[in-house]
């Protein structure tokens, strides 16, 4: 059975794409875990299935090597957003536990979209694993 989906995970706190990792990967998801998001082979990457998480303090730079990351619909650990809409799969419980999904505009994405997920930095894995299969049910 080949993995249909991937995860990259960028971050300091290792233990984020160590749970991650030994949840998703006996799902057939392959988890790539780094500490910054140059570590990633970004020739690696495949544009339909893939979700990134991040941490705030990780944001990417404005940098063209950072373009395909950009693309991706990601989770973003320790940013969360204030006074933005929440529309999605996630529950109304994990609206009220700090996350926020939201549709941002990106004109350099192909379709003129892209997803983000935010979560404060406290957050239950429980609401990590909502958001990164929302995004990825979003991706169809």
């Amino acid at each position: 059975m080949t993995k249909t989906r991937q995860l990259l995970v960028v971050g300091k706190q290792p233990e984020t794409g160590e749970v991650l990792k030994a949840v998703l990967e006996r799902e057939q998801t392959e988890v790539t875990s780094v500490r910054t998001w140059r570590q990633l082979d970004r020739q690696s990457m495949r544009p339909d299935g893939t979700v990134l998480v991040v941490h705030g303090d990780q944001d990417l730079p404005e940098h063209p090597d950072a373009d395909p990351l950009r693309k991706l619909p990601r989770v973003v650990i320790g940013r969360a957003r204030v006074n933005q809409s929440c529309e999605s799969d996630v529950d109304f419980a994990s609206r009220q536990n700090g996350v926020a999904l939201t549709s941002l505009s990106n004109d350099s994405a192909e379709d003129g979209s892209q997803s983000e997920c935010c979560l404060d930095e406290l957050f239950e894995y429980r609401d990590l694993f909502n958001a990164i299969e929302t995004l990825w049910n979003r991706a169809g």
